[in-house]
């Protein structure tokens, strides 16, 4: 039997992800929960204001795809604030031009990935079921 991965000590002290901005606390948790309306425990979509995009990818080619489109159709990159729902270890900053680089790592992480922009005007969730949503508030 294999023991599981210890992402801290493998995945997030490696390059792209071990120069990244450790946040305080539950910081992109906590705004989620007091900011996005929920069906249960995932974020309804259909309930928020502003601009929507969703893609699906069922494979690694597709995310490739997704991920550039998911890219060009964000409205800021200035700082984006991360927080993963099982495996990472702390919420993190990415700056703005580092996401393109940092993206695919932090993807490479079984569990559902949350990205808010610093300034907070976009949130963003990648499932591992292969759902990209992005909302512009």
């Amino acid at each position: 039997m294999t023991e599981p991965t210890n992402y801290w000590t493998t995945v997030y002290a490696e390059p792209p992800l071990d120069r990244l901005e450790r946040l305080a606390g539950d910081t992109v948790f906590d705004w989620l929960n007091h900011e996005m309306p929920f069906d249960g425990s995932k974020v309804d979509w259909s309930h928020l204001a502003g601009s929507q995009r969703h893609w699906t990818a069922s494979s690694a080619d597709e995310l490739s795809a997704v991920l550039g489109e998911f890219l060009a159709a964000l409205p800021d990159l200035d700082q984006v604030d991360h927080g993963g729902d099982s495996l990472s270890p702390f919420e993190v900053r990415i700056r703005g031009e580092e996401l393109a680089t940092v993206l695919p790592a932090l993807l490479s992480i079984p569990e559902h990935h949350y990205f808010v922009a610093a300034d907070r005007t976009w949130v963003a969730a990648f499932t591992t079921e292969g759902n990209v949503d992005l909302a512009v508030l």
